[in-house]
């Protein structure tokens, strides 16, 4: 148990950082995507800093680069399957979930507006800008920030982006996926519940 509690501990700070971050779309989203809100200036500036945020929701996949040093330095296998896997499975899954969550706000407003029809490409181009800013973040350490603060570093970055464009696509390709598994998760979940709640009212 102290062994358990000290691994909690060691993470806590860098994991709840990422998961705060990986959150903040879906506040903006929720405020930003609303049947009635005109698109004026203010709103497209949302926009923007909802699209700069969005690839933190699915950044924490890339996360996974830390489990094989955590796991070397685990004391015993008990330790790598009852602390770390759960933990680091939490961890992407809260992440994942947010992405998801994110999506489904800009998704419900898009039906709200009649744009129906782009629902599909939405879903691709939000993929491929969040595998860029995934790469962005993990390779040359670029935060959603840094077009306001560094644009000299955001530039240098985007500049490298051509030579690495196999792995930004094969990154697409992995949130597509996982997005995919945790929607279609949440939709199992939901019809699940809605028939124990149908079962537990025909039966009181």
């Amino acid at each position: 148990m102290h062994e358990a509690w000290m691994l909690f501990a060691s993470h806590v700070h860098w994991m709840g950082w990422n998961l705060i971050l990986a959150f903040v779309p879906m506040a903006i989203g929720a405020s930003l995507f609303r049947a009635g809100n005109r698109r004026t200036v203010g709103w497209w500036l949302g926009f923007a800093l909802f699209v700069a945020f969005l690839p933190n929701a699915p950044y924490v996949m890339s996360d996974l680069v830390h489990f094989s040093a955590d796991a070397r330095a685990a004391s015993s296998m008990k330790v790598v399957l009852l602390g770390l896997l759960p933990l680091y499975a939490c961890y992407i899954l809260a992440g994942l979930q947010a992405y998801v969550l994110s999506l489904g706000l800009l998704r419900k407003y898009m039906r709200t507006t009649g744009s129906r029809r782009f629902l599909v490409a939405v879903d691709v181009l939000a993929a491929f800008c969040t595998a860029v800013g995934v790469f962005l973040g993990r390779v040359d350490r670029v935060n959603s920030w840094d077009p306001l603060l560094h644009p000299e570093k955001m530039w240098s970055a985007l500049l490298s982006l051509p030579g690495h464009l196999p792995h930004i696509l094969v990154t697409t390709s992995v949130i597509l996926i996982a997005a995919m598994v945790v929607w279609m998760a949440d939709l199992f979940a939901l019809r699940v519940g809605r028939w124990l709640v149908s079962r537990l009212s025909a039966n009181p």
